[in-house]
C-alpha cells in the first residue's frame, strides 16, 4: 500500500484530529502516504484534485488536540451520484489508493459497507465517531466523542438548572442521540437533571400528549413538593417514536433518516405545556451541536489515536470492517455482525430494565 485515503463523514466529534494524528503516525512508521480531501466524500461533486490534502509531522502537532475536525465533515453518499461516482473511481485509481480509513457513525458505517461490496479490491476501515453512543460495539465499548460529550453537556445542564432554580421555569432540553438514549441518559445523571425521556421507554408509537403526560408527571411531582422549577431532558430520538400525525411532515436526509434539526420535538413539548400552565415559563433548548466541536477530554484524545493507529494496521493485513479498542488492544468487528437483513445498520439501546436506566430515571425525579 502506498496510499490510504482518510475521509471523515457525518457531523462533527471530539477526538477526530486525534484519530487522523494515530492514522499519520502509522503510516509515517509504514512509509504510507496519507491523503484526505477537505471536503471528505463531498468533494466529488466538484474537481476533487483542487481539495487534496496532505498531511504532516507540523500539521498533526498543531490540530492533534484540538475539537471539530481539520478535514470538513460530510454527509454525502458519492455512490448515489454518476459524476460523484465516476471522480471517487478517478480518484482510487490516480492516487494508487487501497485503504480507506472513513471516521463516522452509522451512515459512515452504511456506506463504507457500500464502498466495499463495490470495491472489493479496496480495504475500508471505520473509526466509530459519534457522541450518540449508538454503533453496537462489543463488550459495551464507547464510540469516539461520546465521553467529552457526555462532561460538556453535563456542565451545560448544570448552568441550566442554576438558572432555573433562581428564576423558578422549566428548561425542556432535547438532547442529541438520534436513535438512542445514552447521551441524554449520562448527562442526567452527571448533572443532576430533574427528568428524562428516551425513545427506549416506548415499544410502539406514541401520541404527542402521551410524550407530553410523561413531562407533566415529573412537574406535578416537584410542584407537590414546593417546587416549581427543573430541567427536563428529552432524547431528540423520541420523534422517530411519534406517530404519523407527526412524523408526516418530519424531513429526512439522504440515507433516509429524520432530520431532527430540522424538526424540534422540544418546541413541539413546551406549546402543549404553556396550555396547562399559563402562569410558568418553559423554554426549549437544544443540546448536541455544543458538544460536537468540543475540545476532546484526555480519553478521547487517547482514544482517538488508538483507533486511528488501529485501523491502519488491519487495512494492512487486508481487512475491513469496524476497528475498536477492548483493554489494551484494537480489535475488529466485520461490517456483517451490526447490518441487519436490509444491510441497514443496527443501533445499540439503552436496556430500560437494566439498573443503569433505573438509576438515570429515579435520580432524575428527585
Amino acid at each position: 500500500m502506498k496510499s490510504l485515503g482518510v475521509f471523515v463523514s457525518g457531523g462533527p466529534g471530539p477526538g477526530i484530529n486525534a484519530c487522523l494524528a494515530g492514522i499519520y503516525h502509522h503510516c509515517c512508521i509504514k512509509g504510507v502516504e496519507v491523503v484526505g480531501l477537505k471536503h471528505s466524500f463531498k468533494s466529488f461533486f466538484e474537481d476533487w484534485r483542487r481539495d487534496v490534502v496532505k498531511f504532516s509531522s507540523d500539521l498533526i502537532s498543531e490540530i492533534q488536540f484540538q475539537g471539530g475536525s481539520y478535514i470538513l465533515c460530510s454527509r454525502t453518499n458519492p455512490l448515489i451520484d454518476s459524476h460523484a461516482l465516476r471522480n471517487f473511481e478517478e480518484f482510487l485509481d490516480e492516487m494508487a489508493i487501497r485503504g480507506i480509513v472513513v471516521i463516522g457513525g452509522d451512515g459512515s458505517t452504511f456506506l463504507s459497507n457500500q464502498i466495499k461490496q463495490r470495491f472489493e479490491n479496496i480495504n475500508i476501515v471505520v473509526c466509530p465517531k459519534t457522541i450518540d453512543n449508538d454503533l453496537p460495539l462489543p463488550n459495551f465499548a464507547p464510540t469516539l466523542g461520546f465521553s467529552t460529550a457526555r462532561n460538556v453537556g453535563s456542565e451545560l445542564v448544570q448552568t441550566m438548572i442554576n438558572d432555573a432554580s433562581s428564576s423558578e421555569r422549566w428548561f425542556i432540553v432535547t438532547c442529541m442521540g438520534r436513535n438512542t438514549g445514552f447521551l441524554s441518559a449520562g448527562v442526567t445523571i452527571s448533572s443532576g437533571a430533574q427528568g428524562l425521556l428516551i425513545p427506549e421507554e416506548f415499544s410502539a408509537q406514541v401520541s404527542l400528549a402521551q410524550v407530553v403526560d410523561a413531562v407533566m408527571n415529573v412537574i406535578e411531582t416537584r410542584m407537590r413538593a414546593g417546587k416549581g422549577w427543573g430541567v427536563y431532558i428529552v432524547a431528540e430520538g423520541i420523534l422517530s417514536k411519534l406517530d404519523d400525525s407527526i412524523l408526516s411532515n418530519a424531513p429526512r436526509d439522504q440515507f433516509g433518516r429524520y432530520q431532527y434539526r430540522e424538526f424540534p420535538v422540544g418546541d413541539l413539548i413546551v406549546h402543549e405545556l404553556k396550555k396547562s400552565y399559563r402562569d410558568q415559563i418553559f423554554i426549549h433548548k437544544d443540546l448536541g451541536f455544543e458538544l460536537r466541536g468540543a475540545r476532546p477530554l484526555a480519553y478521547d484524545v487517547e482514544y482517538g489515536f488508538t483507533l486511528g493507529w488501529g485501523a491502519v494496521k488491519f487495512i494492512e493485513m487486508g481487512l475491513s470492517g469496524i476497528v475498536f479498542r477492548e483493554w489494551q488492544e484494537t480489535q475488529l468487528m466485520p461490517f456483517s455482525q451490526v447490518l441487519d437483513s436490509n444491510q441497514n445498520v443496527l443501533s445499540r439501546r439503552v436496556d430500560v430494565h437494566s439498573e443503569y436506566f433505573k438509576l438515570a430515571k429515579n435520580c432524575s425525579m428527585k
